[in-house]
């Protein structure tokens, strides 16, 4: 701005310049001469003067564009940044909330498994003396007085008819003799 303010003012000496020596050495008077340079200095200084205006008020425009841009931006800045935590906080959250699911998940698994490796053993201690009843778990499950685990099979061995069974002893039914040995019991040494 200072420039366009500065080159009208060096045109509008120039041109006053030239209009005061117009009239040197010309055919024309005096007087035609400083009407001459009087009308290009007022033209020159009314361009001057728009030029500066105008100047000034693209100045005024632009700064005023310039200031609503940062303003935007700032704005836009603000939002994101809003936008971004807001994000983050959510996604922190969602996070905390999928551990707790998982931890949950992995707590009644736990139990699940827990509940199904006790479940066989009582199923299978409830439908001994049922099955043992009907005569279909017909291999007792004794424990003798040394602590040892025998089982023992009809026809098989000795003293399968003198065995009892004392289910509140831990002794129990068995369906066959791989689910005897299975469960930890082995079959008498005199066993045929």
């Amino acid at each position: 701005m200072f420039m366009r303010t500065a080159h009208a003012a060096v045109t509008l000496l120039a041109i006053a310049i030239l209009g005061l020596t117009a009239g040197c050495g010309s055919a024309e008077s005096p007087t035609a001469a400083k009407t001459t340079t009087a009308s290009a200095v007022t033209t020159t200084l009314a361009t001057a003067t728009t030029t500066t205006a105008t100047t000034a008020d693209d100045a005024a425009a632009q700064e005023s564009a310039r200031l609503s841009s940062e303003q935007e931006a700032a704005r836009v800045l603000a939002e994101q940044s809003a936008a971004a935590d807001g994000a983050r906080v959510a996604a922190e959250e969602a996070a905390a909330e999928a551990a707790r699911v998982a931890a949950e998940q992995q707590s009644a698994a736990e139990q699940a498994q827990r509940g199904a490796a006790e479940q066989p053993a009582a199923t299978a201690a409830a439908a001994q003396p049922q099955a043992a009843a009907a005569g279909a778990c017909d291999i007792k499950g004794n424990i003798n007085s040394k602590g040892e685990r025998i089982y023992h099979v009809r026809g098989k061995s000795p003293s399968y008819d003198d065995t009892a069974i004392d289910e509140s002893a831990g002794e129990r039914w068995f369906c066959s003799e791989s689910e005897a040995e299975a469960a930890g019991w082995r079959a008498p040494k005199n066993s045929r």
